[in-house]
């Protein structure tokens, strides 16, 4: 058994793995690498002929997004993947099997397209579908974790940490960063409470499937008081979750009375809830229509290269953390501190982060924090309105550029 993989590893997207013995093959996910010219599945003429079966760990198109393709390349074969899964697919496909009629969650199966093959799954807590897959073939066996998030506040996880396999293929698309989930999560509500004392509106470009729901679970545990509307898509997702069932963990009996239609004109103070997470068609419509009327947006995902939600972020018209090092100049210690600084958060995982230096009379007025040498505060405050300082020895201390990182996280700093 060979494994060849065809995208996924060193990107964002184009997930697809082609797992070969003699001369049949079967396809773990088949997505896009969207905002790039070259974002289809690495796979040749060859490959494509020798699949007998294509497995799917869950509907987002970065692992399913390539589909359509991989038909018009003649593949004819049938695509597993769980019910959910097949019914939020946003195209049609001919030959398509359900997992749960191969074997049970938890259990095992024979794929009879390929004699030998045996097939074990179980939730991912990722979206209601989703899931790891388990393979064994010729005597060896192989693992998919797909999107995997055992802390889900919605979505079931079978846990995988019982699981033997020869190879294992785990998602770490967020793997850089050992940051707590709770601290995460702190800071995601802190962070939008604060935003909305200076706009009236927020809004939330989320996927149809996965990390909306959660997060009006998380943001309604935080601030109960807090006003939630939705796009025709998102109530429906809701009304549908309220009816529970085996994809879903319980939630409160009024869980659907918390969103109210999303009618522009007549809402109050809240938060907007537009089912497509790169803001394209209807979403981004009505995100163009509410940034006109002075809302703000929070991306809580990666945007792709040319959507419109990546303009919206350079534009700042979705909030991400700005970080000035703030000297005489903007230069010297200050351009020292925030390329040290930059590096450093890279290394430790923190998106939605940007650091840059700055004179003191050239400060933008978006600016969340002011960073200074101790001896230049006395300067800053009387020079800026700079509601958020923070002071260091040295511009140049990492120890104290990690003391910064750690309060980001547990969301210490308010903006």
């Amino acid at each position: 058994m060979e494994l060849f993989i065809a995208g996924g590893c060193g990107e964002h997207g184009r997930n697809c793995f082609y797992v070969e013995h003699d001369e049949d093959a079967f396809l773990v996910d088949c997505g896009l690498l969207a905002g790039a010219e070259d974002d289809l599945p690495r796979l040749n003429a060859a490959q494509i002929q020798k699949l007998r079966a294509v497995f799917l760990t869950h509907s987002h198109a970065d692992h399913t997004g390539a589909l359509p393709w991989l038909v018009q390349q003649g593949y004819q074969g049938p695509i597993y993947a769980t019910l959910p899964t097949l019914t939020q697919l946003p195209f049609s496909l001919n030959h398509i099997q359900t997992l749960e009629s191969l074997c049970p969650c938890k259990g095992s199966g024979s794929v009879p397209e390929l004699p030998g093959l045996q097939v074990s799954w179980g939730r991912s807590g990722h979206c209601a579908g989703s899931v790891w897959l388990r393979f064994e073939w010729n005597e060896k066996s192989i693992l998919f974790s797909g999107d995997y998030a055992e802390h889900s506040p919605l979505y079931p996880c079978d846990l995988l940490r019982s699981q033997r396999a020869d190879l294992a293929v785990l998602d770490a698309a967020y793997g850089s960063t050992n940051a707590d989930w709770n601290i995460c999560v702190k800071k995601l509500c802190v962070e939008t409470v604060q935003r909305l004392k200076q706009t009236q509106l927020l809004f939330f470009p989320v996927p149809k499937y996965g990390r909306g729901p959660e997060i009006l679970l998380l943001l309604k545990h935080f601030a109960p008081n807090l006003k939630f509307y939705g796009d025709a898509h998102f109530l429906r997702q809701i009304q549908q979750i309220q009816l529970g069932g085996p994809w879903l963990l319980p939630v409160p009996p009024n869980f659907a009375d918390w969103v109210k239609p999303d009618a522009f004109l007549n809402r109050e103070k809240g938060i907007v809830f537009l089912s497509g997470p790169q803001l394209t068609g209807k979403a981004g419509q009505r995100a163009r229509e509410m940034v006109a009327h002075g809302a703000l947006g929070i991306m809580t995902g990666t945007p792709d290269a040319g959507t419109l939600s990546a303009e919206m972020l350079e534009k700042g018209q979705m909030q991400e953390i700005k970080i000035g090092f703030i000297c005489d100049a903007g230069v010297g210690s200050s351009a020292m501190g925030a390329a040290l600084f930059r590096r450093k958060l890279k290394e430790e995982g923190m998106n939605g982060i940007t650091a840059e230096a700055y004179a003191v009379d050239q400060i933008p007025e978006d600016l969340t924090i002011g960073v200074c040498q101790r001896e230049f505060l006395e300067i800053l405050q009387k020079e800026s309105n700079l509601s958020n300082i923070v002071t260091m020895e040295s511009l140049l201390n990492q120890t104290e550029h990690l003391a910064l990182i750690e309060k980001l996280r547990k969301g210490d700093i308010t903006q």
